[in-house]
């Protein structure tokens, strides 16, 4: 029997199993396909790269910095901006921080009005100071977001609605704006770029990953059902033997999510991608081509690259790749090869009947739908002992299906006992060092009730106050402590912590506010006195330094508990 067992070897499903194995919990992961990696997948094709559709990187992805080593993917990256056919000609849109040169050609190509300039601006800016959650509270269709901040020129018809038609897939401006503003924000932050061995680089790198953390991964596995037994979840395996397991994540695609989960199928956009292989690259530009002519769509393309311009590794040498992406929506007829060919010689501006048609990707699950009001990502548990996770339980993004593993994958290891997910060790790290500095604190103020600190003498001082402020001094001590030790131990964090960390802290804080109100009123009744304090009779200890001074003064106290004279008044 397994701790874990993921259905599904893609983005979600790969980075749940590195962080449960990572975690120290057994983790077998099943795949239907030859091959990890879901829809991130490489093939080689007359020694031509061909992603499984046109896919980008960006490296600005919090959940992709936090599970992959992008120095590793060799990221070869896009200019970040936009190549425009228009009626007058080509017309390219950069981003003018990062091609500060650009900008004159920009402001000339008439594709960026003034007036445009500070509509995007207006409707952009709040992307970069509420949280998502916030901005979906409020969220809208796309269109009409635009609508309402004024954006309505060639910016929007010309460059914004065709560049995000094949990013969302979808052109009738129905997104969410909360989701689209995400990705601007993420576009405006990093670069996107293509690794130099494809996007299967991805999965590769996150499997090896899982791989070294101890996780097992069955390629030619499908899954077929998933049935509850109690405290056992039993996976059946087709072709093979079930699998059992204390609990099972499924990570596949929105296709299989009805069939092994009580979770409806998501609602996807489709895209199709047609690859093909030229002596001559039609254009220098490595930008993304769109067709921003007037008078709606002059054909199927959204978008077409030369590929091997920005990833020289996607082609062989003195030959070139070029992508061409259309929208594939469900029950409609999709463009045909020579239509696709027509287009893009207007595009291009060049003559493609030569081309070579390497292959088409048809993928009518490209991407899951996200329509206004944006939802927070869904919780991972959808049944005891089963998860759920994907892009489409997140955003529609290589963002959403990482973040949306790393998040059941949390959800797994709290429901297994408290072992500490992704973000606990810093949460629980930043809870004992906050536990540690307040006991210092603490310690000071019983140094500072116990001794005098005017001479090199000590006070029998066994009021109630300082009582206190001791044992809030000993409570933080021993939980500090003890929190140190069991994470340190056993990599594991109690459900009890919470509460008795959170009690801790208010205890000794309070003992430390009791320690300044009594050290403060002990000033005004008692103010220094020059020349050491003696007890009646008996000789003072010598003062000492560091850490024993208080036990030193305390040991005295202790001898002399009877002897001394319990009033307000210094015994010297």
């Amino acid at each position: 029997m397994h701790d874990v067992v993921v259905i599904g070897a893609g983005l979600a499903g790969l980075r749940c199993a590195a962080v449960l194995a990572e975690r120290g919990l057994e983790v077998v992961v099943l795949e239907a396909a030859d091959t990890v990696g879901g829809r991130q997948r490489t093939d080689i094709v007359d020694g031509f790269r061909l992603d499984r559709g046109f896919q980008v990187l960006n490296p600005a992805y919090p959940a992709l910095r936090r599970g992959v080593d992008l120095d590793a993917l060799a990221l070869r990256s896009f200019p970040v901006g936009v190549q425009v056919r228009t009626d007058r000609g080509v017309a390219a849109v950069r981003h003018p921080l990062r091609h500060p040169s650009s900008i004159a050609r920009t402001i000339g190509s008439g594709l960026v009005s003034a007036a445009d300039a500070v509509a995007f601006a207006r409707w952009l800016a709040p992307a970069f100071t509420p949280r998502l959650s916030d901005r979906a509270r409020d969220d809208r269709p796309l269109r009409e977001a635009w609508d309402a901040a004024g954006l309505r020129g060639p910016l929007r018809t010309a460059v914004l609605e065709p560049f995000l038609a094949g990013v969302v897939a979808e052109a009738d401006g129905v997104t969410s704006n909360a989701f689209v503003q995400e990705l601007v924000r993420y576009f405006a932050r990093g670069r996107p770029g293509l690794p130099a061995q494809g996007i299967a680089a991805v999965p590769a790198q996150l499997a090896a990953r899982a791989r070294a953390a101890g996780a097992e991964i069955r390629l030619g596995a499908r899954a077929e059902r998933v049935e509850r037994d109690g405290p056992i979840v039993e996976v059946d395996v087709a072709g093979g033997e079930a699998l059992r397991a204390g609990r099972v994540v499924v990570a596949v695609g929105p296709e299989t999510v009805a069939e092994l989960t009580p979770v409806p199928r998501p609602a996807t956009n489709g895209l199709q991608t047609w690859w093909f292989a030229a002596t001559h690259a039609p254009s220098a530009s490595a930008l993304l081509s769109v067709d921003g002519r007037g008078g709606g769509r002059r054909g199927p393309v959204v978008n077409t690259a030369v590929i091997s311009h920005t990833a020289p590794s996607y082609a062989p040498a003195g030959r070139h790749l070029i992508e061409a992406t259309c929208l594939l929506p469900r029950g409609v007829a999709t463009a045909g090869e020579d239509e696709v060919r027509r287009h893009l010689a207007e595009l291009w501006d060049a003559e493609v009947t030569d081309w070579q048609l390497l292959r088409r990707d048809d993928i009518p699950d490209a991407l899951p739908t996200q329509p206004s009001p944006l939802r927070a990502p869904r919780q991972p548990r959808v049944a005891d002992r089963v998860y759920l996770a994907g892009d489409h339980r997140d955003a529609a993004s290589i963002q959403g299906a990482l973040a949306s593993g790393e998040r059941a994958a949390r959800a797994v290891l709290v429901d297994a006992g408290g072992v500490m997910g992704a973000a606990e060790p810093l949460r629980s790290a930043g809870l004992i060092v906050l536990q540690v500095i307040v006991s210092f604190i603490a310690y000071g103020m019983v140094v500072m009730q116990t001794l005098s600190i005017d001479g090199c003498g000590y006070r029998c001082d066994f009021t109630l106050v300082t009582v206190a402020s001791r044992a809030a001094l000993v409570v933080s001590v021993v939980a500090a402590l003890v929190s140190v030790v069991i994470v340190v131990a056993r990599g594991i964090r109690p459900s009890w912590w919470a509460p008795v960390g959170g009690i801790a802290l208010v205890v000794v804080t309070t003992g430390i506010v009791l320690s300044a109100i009594h050290i403060a009123t002990q000033r005004r009744a008692h103010p220094s006195t020059p020349g050491p304090e003696r007890l009646e009779g008996i000789e003072a200890a010598p003062p000492r330094r560091g850490l024993i001074r208080p036990v030193n003064a305390l040991t005295l106290c202790r001898r002399e508990f009877f002897t001394c004279q319990f009033s307000n008044e210094v015994v010297g």
